[in-house]
């Protein structure tokens, strides 16, 4: 009531820090996967859809299996949902990243490498992790018309997906030139 909607980039951080992220991812993964089945048992046409892992979240052990279990336990078969994990949680966490992604992976998700580009580009998590979607950072879209730097680093890390057989995402497409 006296601030309005706050933006989860503006409070995600703060649950980073103070240790509550956890029980937040979770309470959001329980909440999505129950109305996907809600839709699913409605009738209606439902896509796949992404959940996003913090950073944070790699320091549980179980974090594979949590999520799994949240998912099975609504229905849900693991391919029709997409993790996205962030290059910093690569950074913070790089063996809890690379065997908890390798157990989603066997699990059946599809794994998205988010916000790529955005920090310090990775390319050993590439050839590590069992990426099959690789998200660009917005940032390069928003400048594409605008430095030819920005269209040429996009353009290779499209043809990079391609060529490492990955489908690609680029965040903030917002025009047919785009």
């Amino acid at each position: 009531p006296v601030y309005g909607n706050i933006p989860p980039a503006e409070f995600f951080p703060l649950f980073e820090e103070n240790g509550c992220i956890g029980e937040l991812d979770r309470y959001i993964w329980e909440k999505a996967c129950q109305t996907v089945r809600t839709s699913f048992e409605h009738g209606h046409k439902v896509v796949p859809f992404s959940i996003n892992v913090s950073k944070v979240d790699f320091l549980a052990s179980n974090l594979a299996d949590i999520i799994y279990d949240i998912v099975t336990e609504n229905g849900l078969n693991p391919e029709f949902i997409r993790i996205e994990v962030t290059e910093s949680a690569c950074t913070f966490s790089k063996e809890n990243v690379q065997r908890t992604v390798q157990k989603l992976h066997d699990y059946g998700f599809k794994i998205l490498m988010d916000d790529f580009g955005k920090e310090c580009s990775s390319f050993e998590m590439l050839s590590e992790l069992p990426i099959d979607i690789l998200k660009i950072d917005t940032s390069f879209i928003q400048n594409h018309d605008k430095t030819k730097k920005d269209k040429v680093i996009m353009d290779t890390l499209v043809r990079l997906a391609r060529e490492l057989e990955l489908e690609s995402v680029i965040e903030g497409v917002e025009t047919e030139e785009q």
